[in-house]
């Protein structure tokens, strides 16, 4: 197949020549589950015809960037949290870093994406690392509606505890508080990505954040940087906050206040680090170079 060159100029492929090989020659995407490699070496189940699947079929990761800033911040923390786990990418991610040796929480509340994200949990050889978790997250302990947009087909991330404008369908889910699972002794690194509803899980790790233990937060945010509850919340337990952005040679932190002028292809995701370990993690998660990509 032809693409046109703009598409071609991407660290995936010039980091990694076999996919763009693969990216050129490959066939029709074909419905249903299809098993994939990611560069580290591991396999993950997934459906090329969805957001997350289809940059996995066609790039080999996803959200390049994201996922080598969680890379190399595992290495300043005892467990990573991954929380709106989808089909366990990120948590393949973590258990990628030979160096982090930590146990991984994944939570995924909706039943389907569950049982494939434990398929692909189960893959892998040190499977006994994660801890599964079939519930949402949020402020209280319970149960609560999770929406189902009729486009899911198209993007199987959208499902939220935010009731959307469109159409969905209801489903009933369980739902926790952060602080009630996650132990008091250990050093986290949360990864959030619940559709809207990442202050309300940020307010449910409330004792988590007064004992000190969370390092870094990599987050999603529809809101605007200006008015989103989620930033002056993290400021106020004192983390320093950054746009993730991509370059060709690595990726990078910018100021999130700052204008985006250039289009995007991929969700804007933000970092929060504590602040007294923004000098020590800054220029070791922004040094130049893919690690996920060797």
């Amino acid at each position: 197949m032809s693409l046109p060159f703009y598409k071609l100029q991407k660290p995936e492929y010039l980091f990694r020549p076999t996919q763009l090989v693969k990216r050129l020659f490959a066939g029709k995407i074909v419905a249903g589950e299809s098993l994939c490699s990611l560069p580290w070496g591991a396999s993950i189940h997934i459906n090329a015809q969805e957001v997350v699947g289809k940059s996995i079929h066609h790039l080999g990761v996803y959200e390049l960037a994201t996922s080598e800033l969680i890379y190399r911040a595992l290495n300043f923390c005892d467990e990573f949290v991954d929380i709106g786990a989808n089909i366990g990418y990120f948590s393949l991610v973590a258990l990628g870093n030979q160096s982090f040796k930590g146990k991984v929480h994944a939570f995924e509340p909706h039943p389907k994406i569950f049982s494939r994200l434990s398929k692909n949990i189960n893959l892998q050889k040190e499977s006994s690392r994660v801890q599964l978790h079939q519930c949402a997250l949020s402020t209280k302990e319970g149960t609560m509606t999770l929406y189902i947009p009729d486009n899911f087909d198209d993007n199987e991330g959208i499902a939220s505890l935010e009731k959307p404008t469109q159409k969905s369908q209801e489903i009933e889910v369980a739902v926790k508080r952060l602080d009630q699972v996650l132990e008091k002794d250990r050093r986290y690194v949360l990864k959030i990505d619940t559709e809207g509803h990442e202050e309300a899980v940020l307010n449910g790790a409330e004792e988590l954040f007064k004992n000190g233990q969370i390092q870094c937060v990599f987050f999603e945010e529809f809101n605007s940087p200006k008015s989103a509850k989620s930033f002056e919340l993290l400021k106020q337990h004192g983390f320093d906050l950054y746009r993730i952005e991509r370059a060709m040679l690595g990726p990078k932190l910018v100021d999130p206040y700052q204008v985006i002028t250039k289009r995007l292809w991929e969700p804007v995701n933000y970092l929060a680090i504590k602040k007294n370990l923004t000098n020590q993690l800054y220029p070791l998660l922004t040094r130049k170079g893919w690690d996920i990509l060797n």
